[in-house]
C-alpha cells in the first residue's frame, strides 16, 4: 500500500508540474480546432456544397455558420450560468441565518450535530463556509468544540482530501481551514503540504503550521523554506520573524554545518531581512566563503555587526570581488549606508551600461548627496543611450528622497 500510494503521489506531482500543465493546454487547444474545422468541413459537405459551386467560399460561409452557431451557444450557456448561480445565492442566502444559529448554538452548549448533518447533506459548501468563519473568530473552549463538530460532520476528512486532490486554489484554501483546526491528522497533512508544486500552497500551509506554534513545526516550515523559490522566502519571512532567534541559534548551526550553498544563502537571505545580529567571528568567515551566492548574502548582515571601519573594508572587497552578484550585493549596501568614499569604486563600474552592476551603481551614487549627484548628471550627457536613461532615472528617483535632510 506505501508503494502504491508513493507511486500515485508521484503521478500526481507530475500531472501538476508546469511542464504538463503546458502540454495540457496546447493538447486542448489542438481538440478544439480539430473539432472546430471537422464541423465546417461537415458543413460545408452536407449543406453548402450542395448550393455553392464555388469551394473557398463554400468553407468561408461554412466557418462563418459555425461562428455564428458559436457564439449564440456561448450565450445561452452564459445566461444558464448566470441564472444558475443566482438560483444557487438565493439557495444558500436562505440557509446561511439557520446554519449560523445552529453553530452559535452549538459553540453555547447545546447539541446542534444532528441539524447540521441534516443540512450537510444539501448545503454541504455553506457548512463547510460557516464553520471556517466561525473557526476563525472563536478561541480556547469554543474552538475545540467547533474542532470537534468537524470532525464529526465529516468536513475535516473533506478538506484533508481537498488539500491532497484538489486545484491549487482548493489546496491552498483547505491549507488555511486545517490549520483553524489544529488537529494531529490535520497538522500530518500540512506538513506533507510542504511538499506541494504549487508555491502558493506550500506558503498556505506553513503559515498553517506556524499559526500553531509547535516547535518541531517550525523547525520543519524553515527547513522547508530553505529550499523553496525566492517567492515562498519572501512570503513567509514575516511569519517567521518571531522564532528567528531560536531557528539562527539551533537550526542554521546545522545548515551552516552541511555546506549546501543555495541553503546557507536562503538562510542568510532570511537573516537579513529579520536584520538579524551575527557574531563577527563568523560572518568573517561567511564573507570568504568559495561560493560567491553565499559571499553576496552575508554582506547585508555587516550592516547589523562590526565597526565602521570594518564594514568599509569589506564593502571595498567586495567591490573588487571577481564574481558579480558579490559586487552587486558591495553597490547595494554601500548606497544603503551612503559610504561617501566608494563613490569613485562605484564609479568605475559604470562600464557596461547594459549590466546590472551598472544599475546599482547608478543607484548608489544618487544616495551619496550632491558628490554622486555630480557624476549622475555627466552620465545622462554619455553617448550610451541605457547608460543616459538608467542615469536619469537614479537621478530622478535621488532628487525626491529626503537625502539633503538626512
Amino acid at each position: 500500500m506505501k508503494r502504491l500510494s508513493r507511486a500515485l503521489r508521484r503521478l500526481r506531482d507530475s500531472f501538476r508540474s508546469p511542464a504538463a500543465d503546458r502540454a495540457f493546454v496546447l493538447l486542448k487547444v489542438c481538440f478544439v480546432l480539430s473539432l472546430l474545422v471537422y464541423m465546417a468541413w461537415q458543413v460545408h459537405h452536407q449543406v453548402f456544397s450542395r448550393r455553392v459551386r464555388e469551394v473557398p467560399l463554400s468553407m468561408a460561409l461554412s466557418f462563418l455558420s459555425m461562428q455564428v452557431m458559436l457564439i449564440t451557444l456561448e450565450l445561452l450557456l452564459s445566461c444558464l450560468i448566470k441564472q444558475k448561480d443566482a438560483t444557487r445565492r438565493n439557495f444558500s442566502s436562505r440557509a446561511l441565518p439557520l446554519i449560523r444559529k445552529n453553530l452559535a448554538e452549538h459553540i453555547a452548549g447545546e447539541d446542534r450535530f444532528r441539524p447540521l448533518l441534516a443540512m450537510c447533506i444539501v448545503h454541504g459548501s455553506d457548512v463547510q463556509r460557516s464553520l471556517a468563519d466561525f473557526l476563525g473568530s472563536v478561541d480556547g473552549s469554543a474552538r475545540a468544540r467547533l474542532t470537534a463538530l468537524a470532525s464529526s460532520l465529516g468536513v475535516s476528512w473533506v478538506w484533508e482530501k481537498v488539500a491532497l486532490y484538489g486545484t491549487a486554489e482548493q489546496r491552498k484554501d483547505a491549507a488555511f481551514h486545517l490549520g483553524l483546526l489544529a488537529t494531529s491528522s490535520s497538522s500530518e497533512v500540512l506538513r506533507r503540504m510542504l511538499a506541494d508544486a504549487s508555491p502558493h500552497v506550500r506558503t498556505a500551509a506553513s503559515r498553517s503550521l506556524l499559526r500553531m506554534g509547535a516547535s518541531a513545526d517550525v523547525d520543519q516550515v524553515y527547513r522547508s523554506c530553505l529550499q523553496s523559490p525566492l517567492l515562498v522566502r519572501a512570503l513567509l519571512m514575516t511569519d517567521l520573524q518571531p522564532h528567528a532567534a531560536r531557528l539562527l541559534d539551533e537550526i542554521f548551526p546545522p545548515v551552516f554545518a552541511a555546506g549546501e550553498e543555495s541553503q546557507l544563502a536562503a538562510a542568510l537571505e532570511l537573516a537579513a531581512g529579520w536584520m538579524s545580529r551575527f557574531p563577527y567571528a563568523k560572518l568573517v568567515s561567511l564573507l570568504v566563503h568559495p561560493c560567491s551566492s553565499v559571499r553576496a548574502a552575508a554582506l547585508p548582515l555587516l550592516q547589523f555587526e562590526g565597526s565602521p571601519a570594518q564594514v568599509e573594508t569589506w564593502i571595498f572587497a567586495g567591490l573588487a570581488d571577481t564574481e558579480e552578484p558579490v559586487r552587486l550585493a558591495a553597490a547595494r549596501l554601500a548606497g544603503k549606508l551612503r559610504l561617501r568614499s566608494a563613490i569613485p569604486a562605484l564609479e568605475s563600474s559604470l562600464g557596461d551600461p547594459h549590466g546590472e552592476l551598472t544599475r546599482e551603481s547608478l543607484r548608489a551614487l544618487g544616495a551619496m548627496g550632491p558628490e554622486g549627484w555630480q557624476i549622475l548628471e555627466r552620465a545622462v550627457l554619455s553617448p550610451h543611450p541605457k547608460l543616459a536613461a538608467r542615469a536619469a532615472e537614479a537621478l530622478s528617483a535621488a532628487h525626491v528622497s529626503p537625502f539633503e535632510a538626512a
